[in-house]
């Protein structure tokens, strides 16, 4: 009975020490997901922007975190899946005509999101062109913290 009892207890121990080792490749897994599901979303709001630019009124469309309906109805983007645990806001500044921001959104930090901000800035509307790119923009993490046996380890 004891052998049984110590093998039991290796094994758990084998498959904790397993889990604990890969658990920060399946977050960071998670964290590219969450990333490439914002930036594709952040490219289409960019190219409606580029797009109501270039209307008769030139002007781009300005939107708050808690107006994510204007995503969806003013610049005809949809906010599915992973996208949709960011916020999405954007503003003007005395640097640039135009500033685009997704946040994770409260609902996914509580499920474990990282807590991400990804920022796009505009000099100047109307130099836009109007096909479509890539909206290159910076990505920020929030949190120093790691997970894992890396947090134990300081990494």
């Amino acid at each position: 009975m004891l052998r049984v009892i110590t093998s039991l207890n290796w094994l758990i121990g084998c498959v904790a020490l397993a889990l604990a080792a890969a658990y920060p490749f399946y977050y960071q897994a998670g964290v590219a997901e969450a990333k490439m599901a914002a930036s594709a979303t952040m490219d289409q709001i960019v190219q409606a922007e580029r797009l109501k630019a270039f209307e008769p009124n030139g002007s781009v469309v300005y939107f708050r975190m808690n107006r994510q309906d204007i995503i969806r109805t003013t610049l005809q983007v949809p906010l599915v899946g992973a996208a949709a645990d960011f916020t999405y806001d954007s503003y003007s500044d005395h640097d640039h005509a135009l500033v685009v921001r997704a946040m994770t959104s409260d609902a996914a930090l509580r499920r474990g999101r990282p807590p991400l901000l990804y920022t796009y800035a505009v000099s100047d509307v109307n130099g836009l062109p109007k096909e479509g790119g890539h909206a290159e923009g910076t990505w920020e993490r929030l949190s120093g913290k790691s997970v894992g046996l890396l947090a134990l380890a300081g990494l």
